[in-house]
């Protein structure tokens, strides 16, 4: 209102004075109209017939999302691959149901995403098209614009084509418009299993190796690998490992500069190789091109399989700056699992996870600091209400850009005679471990399932689901996003 003062309340100044506040308002009424984009339980991302699956989500980087899933619109049990991006109001700003990304005949499975850097984002798959089946041995990626227009080849670029099978790709950005994109390959039979890697350019041509480069090729089993980007172009991935046989499954890591080349011990440094199995690995940036990586571990009991969660920090040479075989972030009684893990923004990490220490499946929450340091209750904090026996959830966490986090899960709270219905929880925590906000989000009288979560860059977060809401008249599966905030709650 300062500029305001500067002009006398008499004629023509008091009617500039009365346009302005008028436009004001018409400005500040438009903005309400698009809010209301965002509705009770959630807004409809799509609805097209049959199943739309494994929906995952990433930042638009304007207060907004992008997500993709699999889709069976075209033919029962032959997925296709679809986008959308929503804008900050949760109106979506790609076709009706989603952008195609790969339309191609054969079936298209388990997609992944990132960020392309500039409105748009990068999406690898797995696909059957070389295979001529639905085995989806052979990986491809597209690159969408922010308009949602695919950048690269018709049903996307080859990234490994070897007929023999990759499983479990995930990708990054490089920094520069491209992505590095790492998978479990079965192509060497006397390792059965490795992890291989390929890095595209901001065009999809491939940098690395025709086929992918090999990363690890231990003796064993290596699978499951995560990554994230080292801030330089490069990224570090972790992954779960057997070479050590009868020791069980450890956990195991490797940083790879902006060429593609490996930084650290061949074939990767050693997270932990204590004893019985390390599985379920997450892992996020420590802000200084190392990692903190988080696991399910079962060394206090390997006969029962009982998992703890435990974490470790690797530097940017690849040097354990925590205690060996890393810090216990929950050894309570029971088994702690389906853990998730997001940066803090300040050196270290937020964990969340499913805990059964009382007999009930509840959700857990606990910080670390960069030195290791735990900052919450010891074993964590309780997030969720009583639960019933055999529920579990799936706990997604996401930074709130102030040393913070938000919390999502799946929850049959309202629902104790029917154990399989869920519906979708939040919580928003400080710094401090202080409840800020927290509820449901969306209670809809079917099931709310597989939910993914991003930042939405503004304190909040949004989260896509698989919707069953209109199953019963379509047989058919949706998906279904809303923003979570202050604002709600």
């Amino acid at each position: 209102m300062k500029w305001i003062d500067r002009f006398s309340m008499d004629g023509n100044c008091r009617a500039l004075t009365t346009a302005a506040l008028l436009i004001a308002f018409l400005f500040v009424s438009a903005g309400c109209i698009e809010q209301a984009q965002w509705q009770t339980n959630g807004v409809p991302v799509c609805t097209a017939p049959d199943f739309q699956l494994g929906a995952q989500i990433v930042s638009d980087g304007d207060g907004g999302a992008i997500m993709v899933w699999q889709d069976e619109r075209d033919g029962w049990l032959t997925y296709d691959i679809y986008a959308q991006r929503v804008d900050v109001n949760g109106n979506p700003l790609w076709l009706d149901d989603g952008a195609p990304v790969c339309m191609n005949p054969e079936s298209q499975s388990a997609p992944t995403i990132t960020p392309d850097g500039a409105g748009g984002a990068i999406i690898a798959w797995l696909d059957g098209r070389s295979s001529g089946s639905k085995s989806f041995s052979d990986i491809y990626a597209q690159r969408l614009s922010r308009d949602g227009e695919a950048l690269w080849l018709l049903d996307g670029v080859p990234v490994c084509v070897t007929k023999s099978a990759s499983y479990y790709s995930e990708i990054v950005l490089d920094g520069t418009g491209g992505a590095i994109i790492t998978w479990e390959d079965h192509r060497n039979p006397d390792t059965s299993s490795d992890i291989y890697i390929q890095k595209l350019d901001s065009q999809g041509n491939p940098l690395l190796t025709p086929n992918g480069a090999p990363l690890c090729r231990a003796q064993g089993n290596q699978g499951d690998p995560m990554i994230i980007t080292d801030g330089s172009g490069g990224a570090v991935i972790t992954w779960i490992d057997e070479r050590s046989g009868q020791n069980g499954i450890d956990i195991f890591a490797q940083r790879i500069d902006s060429g593609g080349a490996p930084l650290w011990a061949e074939d990767g440094i050693a997270v932990c190789t204590s004893v019985g199995d390390q599985i379920f690995p997450g892992i996020v940036s420590d802000g200084s091109g190392g990692a903190i990586i988080a696991w399910h571990d079962e060394r206090w009991s390997p006969s029962d399989q009982t998992h703890d969660i435990y974490a470790q920090r690797i530097d940017h040479e690849g040097n354990p700056l925590w205690d060996a075989n890393g810090i216990p972030v929950c050894t309570a009684p029971g088994n702690q699992f389906r853990l998730d893990i997001t940066s803090d923004r300040r050196g270290g990490a937020i964990i969340g996870w499913d805990d059964n220490r009382a007999g009930e499946f509840l959700v857990y929450i606990q910080k670390v600091d960069g030195s290791g340091a735990i900052q919450w209750a010891m074993d964590g904090i309780a997030v969720s209400s009583k639960m019933y026996p055999m529920v579990t959830h799936a706990v997604l966490v996401t930074t709130d850009g102030n040393g913070g986090a938000i919390i999502a899960w799946m929850d049959s709270l309202f629902y104790p005679a029917f154990f399989t219905k869920m519906d979708l929880f939040a919580r928003k925590y400080d710094s401090t471990g202080k409840k800020i906000w927290g509820g449901p989000f969306c209670m809809v009288p079917e099931d709310e399932l597989a939910p993914r979560i991003t930042s939405d860059g503004r304190g909040g977060a949004i989260v896509v689901w698989q919707d069953h809401r209109y199953f019963q008249e379509t047989w058919a599966a949706d998906i279904f996003a809303q923003k979570i905030s202050d604002v709600m709650f």
